[in-house]
C-alpha cells in the first residue's frame, strides 16, 4: 500500500495473499471476514496517508502514454499478452524448480545459502545491473526508455527470473510482487 501509492491494491493483497497464508499456516488470524477487511482497509489507507505525506502523492511509477493505433494493432497486443502468460508461467515454474533445488541441498549447512544465493546474485548483477532492485528507477527507465531492444529486454526478463528464483530459494529477504511487476515492465 505505503510502497506503492495503492492503498486499494494493497488491501486486495494482503487478504487474497497475507492472511490466506496466515490461515493456512494456523496462525492467529480471526475467522471474522468483515473484521479482517475493516482492519486491513483502515491500515492501508493509513499507511498510504503517512506514505504520502513523507514520499508525495506522486504514482510510485510513471507509465507512459499509450494508445491504439488502429484496430490492427490489437493482434500485437494479443500476442504480447499471450508472451506475458508464457513469462508468468515460467517465472511460477523456475520459483519452483529452485525452490526444490535448493531444499535438496545436503551438503551445506542451511546458513550458508543465503551466501551462496548473494553470490550468484551478484555475478547476475555484473552481467544485467537492471535486475537489482533500484527503488522505482529501473521500471520507468525501461518503460520510457525507447533504447532496449527486444533482445535486450528478453535478456534482462531471464536475468531477472534466474536472480528472483535464485534470491528466494536460497533464503534472502524480499518477495516476488515487485519483481513479477518488473517482469512486466519488460
Amino acid at each position: 500500500s505505503a510502497g506503492f501509492n495503492a492503498p486499494i491494491s494493497g488491501v486486495f493483497f494482503a487478504l487474497e495473499t497475507v492472511l490466506e497464508k496466515a490461515e493456512k499456516d494456523g496462525s492467529l488470524v480471526s475467522n471474522n471476514t468483515a473484521l479482517n477487511f475493516a482492519v486491513v482497509t483502515l491500515a492501508s489507507v493509513l499507511a498510504a496517508i503517512v506514505s504520502q505525506i513523507g514520499l508525495g502523492s506522486e504514482p510510485a511509477m510513471s507509465i507512459p502514454n499509450y494508445s491504439l493505433g488502429s484496430y490492427w494493432s490489437s493482434a500485437a497486443y494479443l500476442t504480447l499478452g499471450l508472451l506475458s502468460g508464457c513469462v508468468s508461467l515460467t517465472f511460477t515454474k523456475s520459483l519452483a524448480y529452485t525452490d526444490e533445488r535448493f531444499k535438496s541441498i545436503t551438503s551445506v549447512p542451511k546458513e550458508v545459502l543465503p551466501v551462496i544465493g548473494g553470490l550468484i546474485m551478484g555475478c547476475i548483477a555484473l552481467l544485467c545491473p537492471e535486475v537489482t532492485y533500484q527503488g522505482f528507477e529501473n521500471f520507468n527507465r525501461i518503460l520510457s526508455d525507447t533504447d532496449y531492444t527486444a533482445s535486450t529486454l528478453a535478456i534482462i526478463c531471464v536475468a531477472k527470473i534466474v536472480a528472483t528464483s535464485i534470491c528466494k530459494a536460497s533464503g534472502l529477504q524480499g518477495g516476488i510482487y515487485a519483481p513479477s511487476l518488473f517482469l512486466g515492465a519488460t
